[in-house]
């Protein structure tokens, strides 16, 4: 087989990590990483995806198939008899390997969407730090996760009403956190129901509906704070 005719075949039966992997992404966030990271991910997504649809996935069917069921064909099985449907063996390994044995299409599409599942899966396992929870139930360690103090700030549950000092432009921002930025500098907010003030001493000075801001690190601190005067008293 040719330097070309794998890359296409790799690409192929990659789908499914490079849809988890987008997948996963877009829940978790982007954050920078090592080239060798990213083609690491699609990988093992793919390499998951394959053996849980291998193990799990296309028994069921071919226990269905024994049974004359519908749902085979959209396996790729065909509905044989239960001495044949028993010999349907997935065929990506084989693949890759031997330009004379077609890719499976359906196995391709099915192991696509159980790829999706593992991004949703793995999505929530970082969002909730099962794996830092597991380490510190063990006492293997004592970090709760991989995010920068201002994400692991922002992402907690009870930060909704914040008192942001620009302390560059001695002002505050009384507001409800829309948006905030990840692991990106300058740091970037958008807050919503704004009452803007002195920051020295605290002299209300005009309400807007929705302020971005953008500045150095330094440049800013973030309190927990309450609503806005205009919020208390509704």
């Amino acid at each position: 087989m040719n330097i070309s005719a794998l890359a296409i075949r790799l690409i192929f039966l990659g789908l499914p990590g490079l849809l988890a992997s987008g997948v996963y992404r877009k829940l978790r966030g982007r954050r920078p990483k090592a080239r060798w990271e990213d083609l690491f991910e699609v990988l093992i997504f793919s390499l998951l995806a394959y053996v849980v649809y291998a193990l799990i996935a296309l028994p069921a069917v071919n226990w269905l198939a024994s049974r004359g069921s519908l749902i085979s064909h959209a396996f790729g099985t065909r509905g044989a008899p239960k001495s044949q449907a028993a010999d349907t063996q997935p065929v990506f390994i084989k693949a890759i390997f031997d330009e004379k044995v077609p890719l499976s299409w359906p196995e391709i599409a099915w192991a696509s969407v159980i790829a999706v599942g593992l991004a949703l899966a793995a999505s929530y396992v970082h969002k909730f730090k099962l794996i830092n929870r597991l380490g510190r139930v063990l006492r293997a360690s004592r970090r709760s996760g991989d995010e920068e103090i201002w994400e692991y700030f922002f992402d907690s549950s009870h930060v909704k009403w914040v008192l942001v000092r620009d302390l560059k432009r001695e002002l505050a921002y009384h507001g409800f956190v829309r948006a905030y930025s990840e692991s990106e500098k300058p740091r970037e907010l958008v807050l919503e129901r704004v009452l803007v003030c002195r920051n020295n001493d605290g002299v209300p000075l005009y309400e807007a509906s929705v302020v971005y801001l953008s500045r150095e690190g330094h440049e800013l601190s973030v309190e927990i704070g309450t609503k806005p005067a205009a919020e208390r008293s509704e």
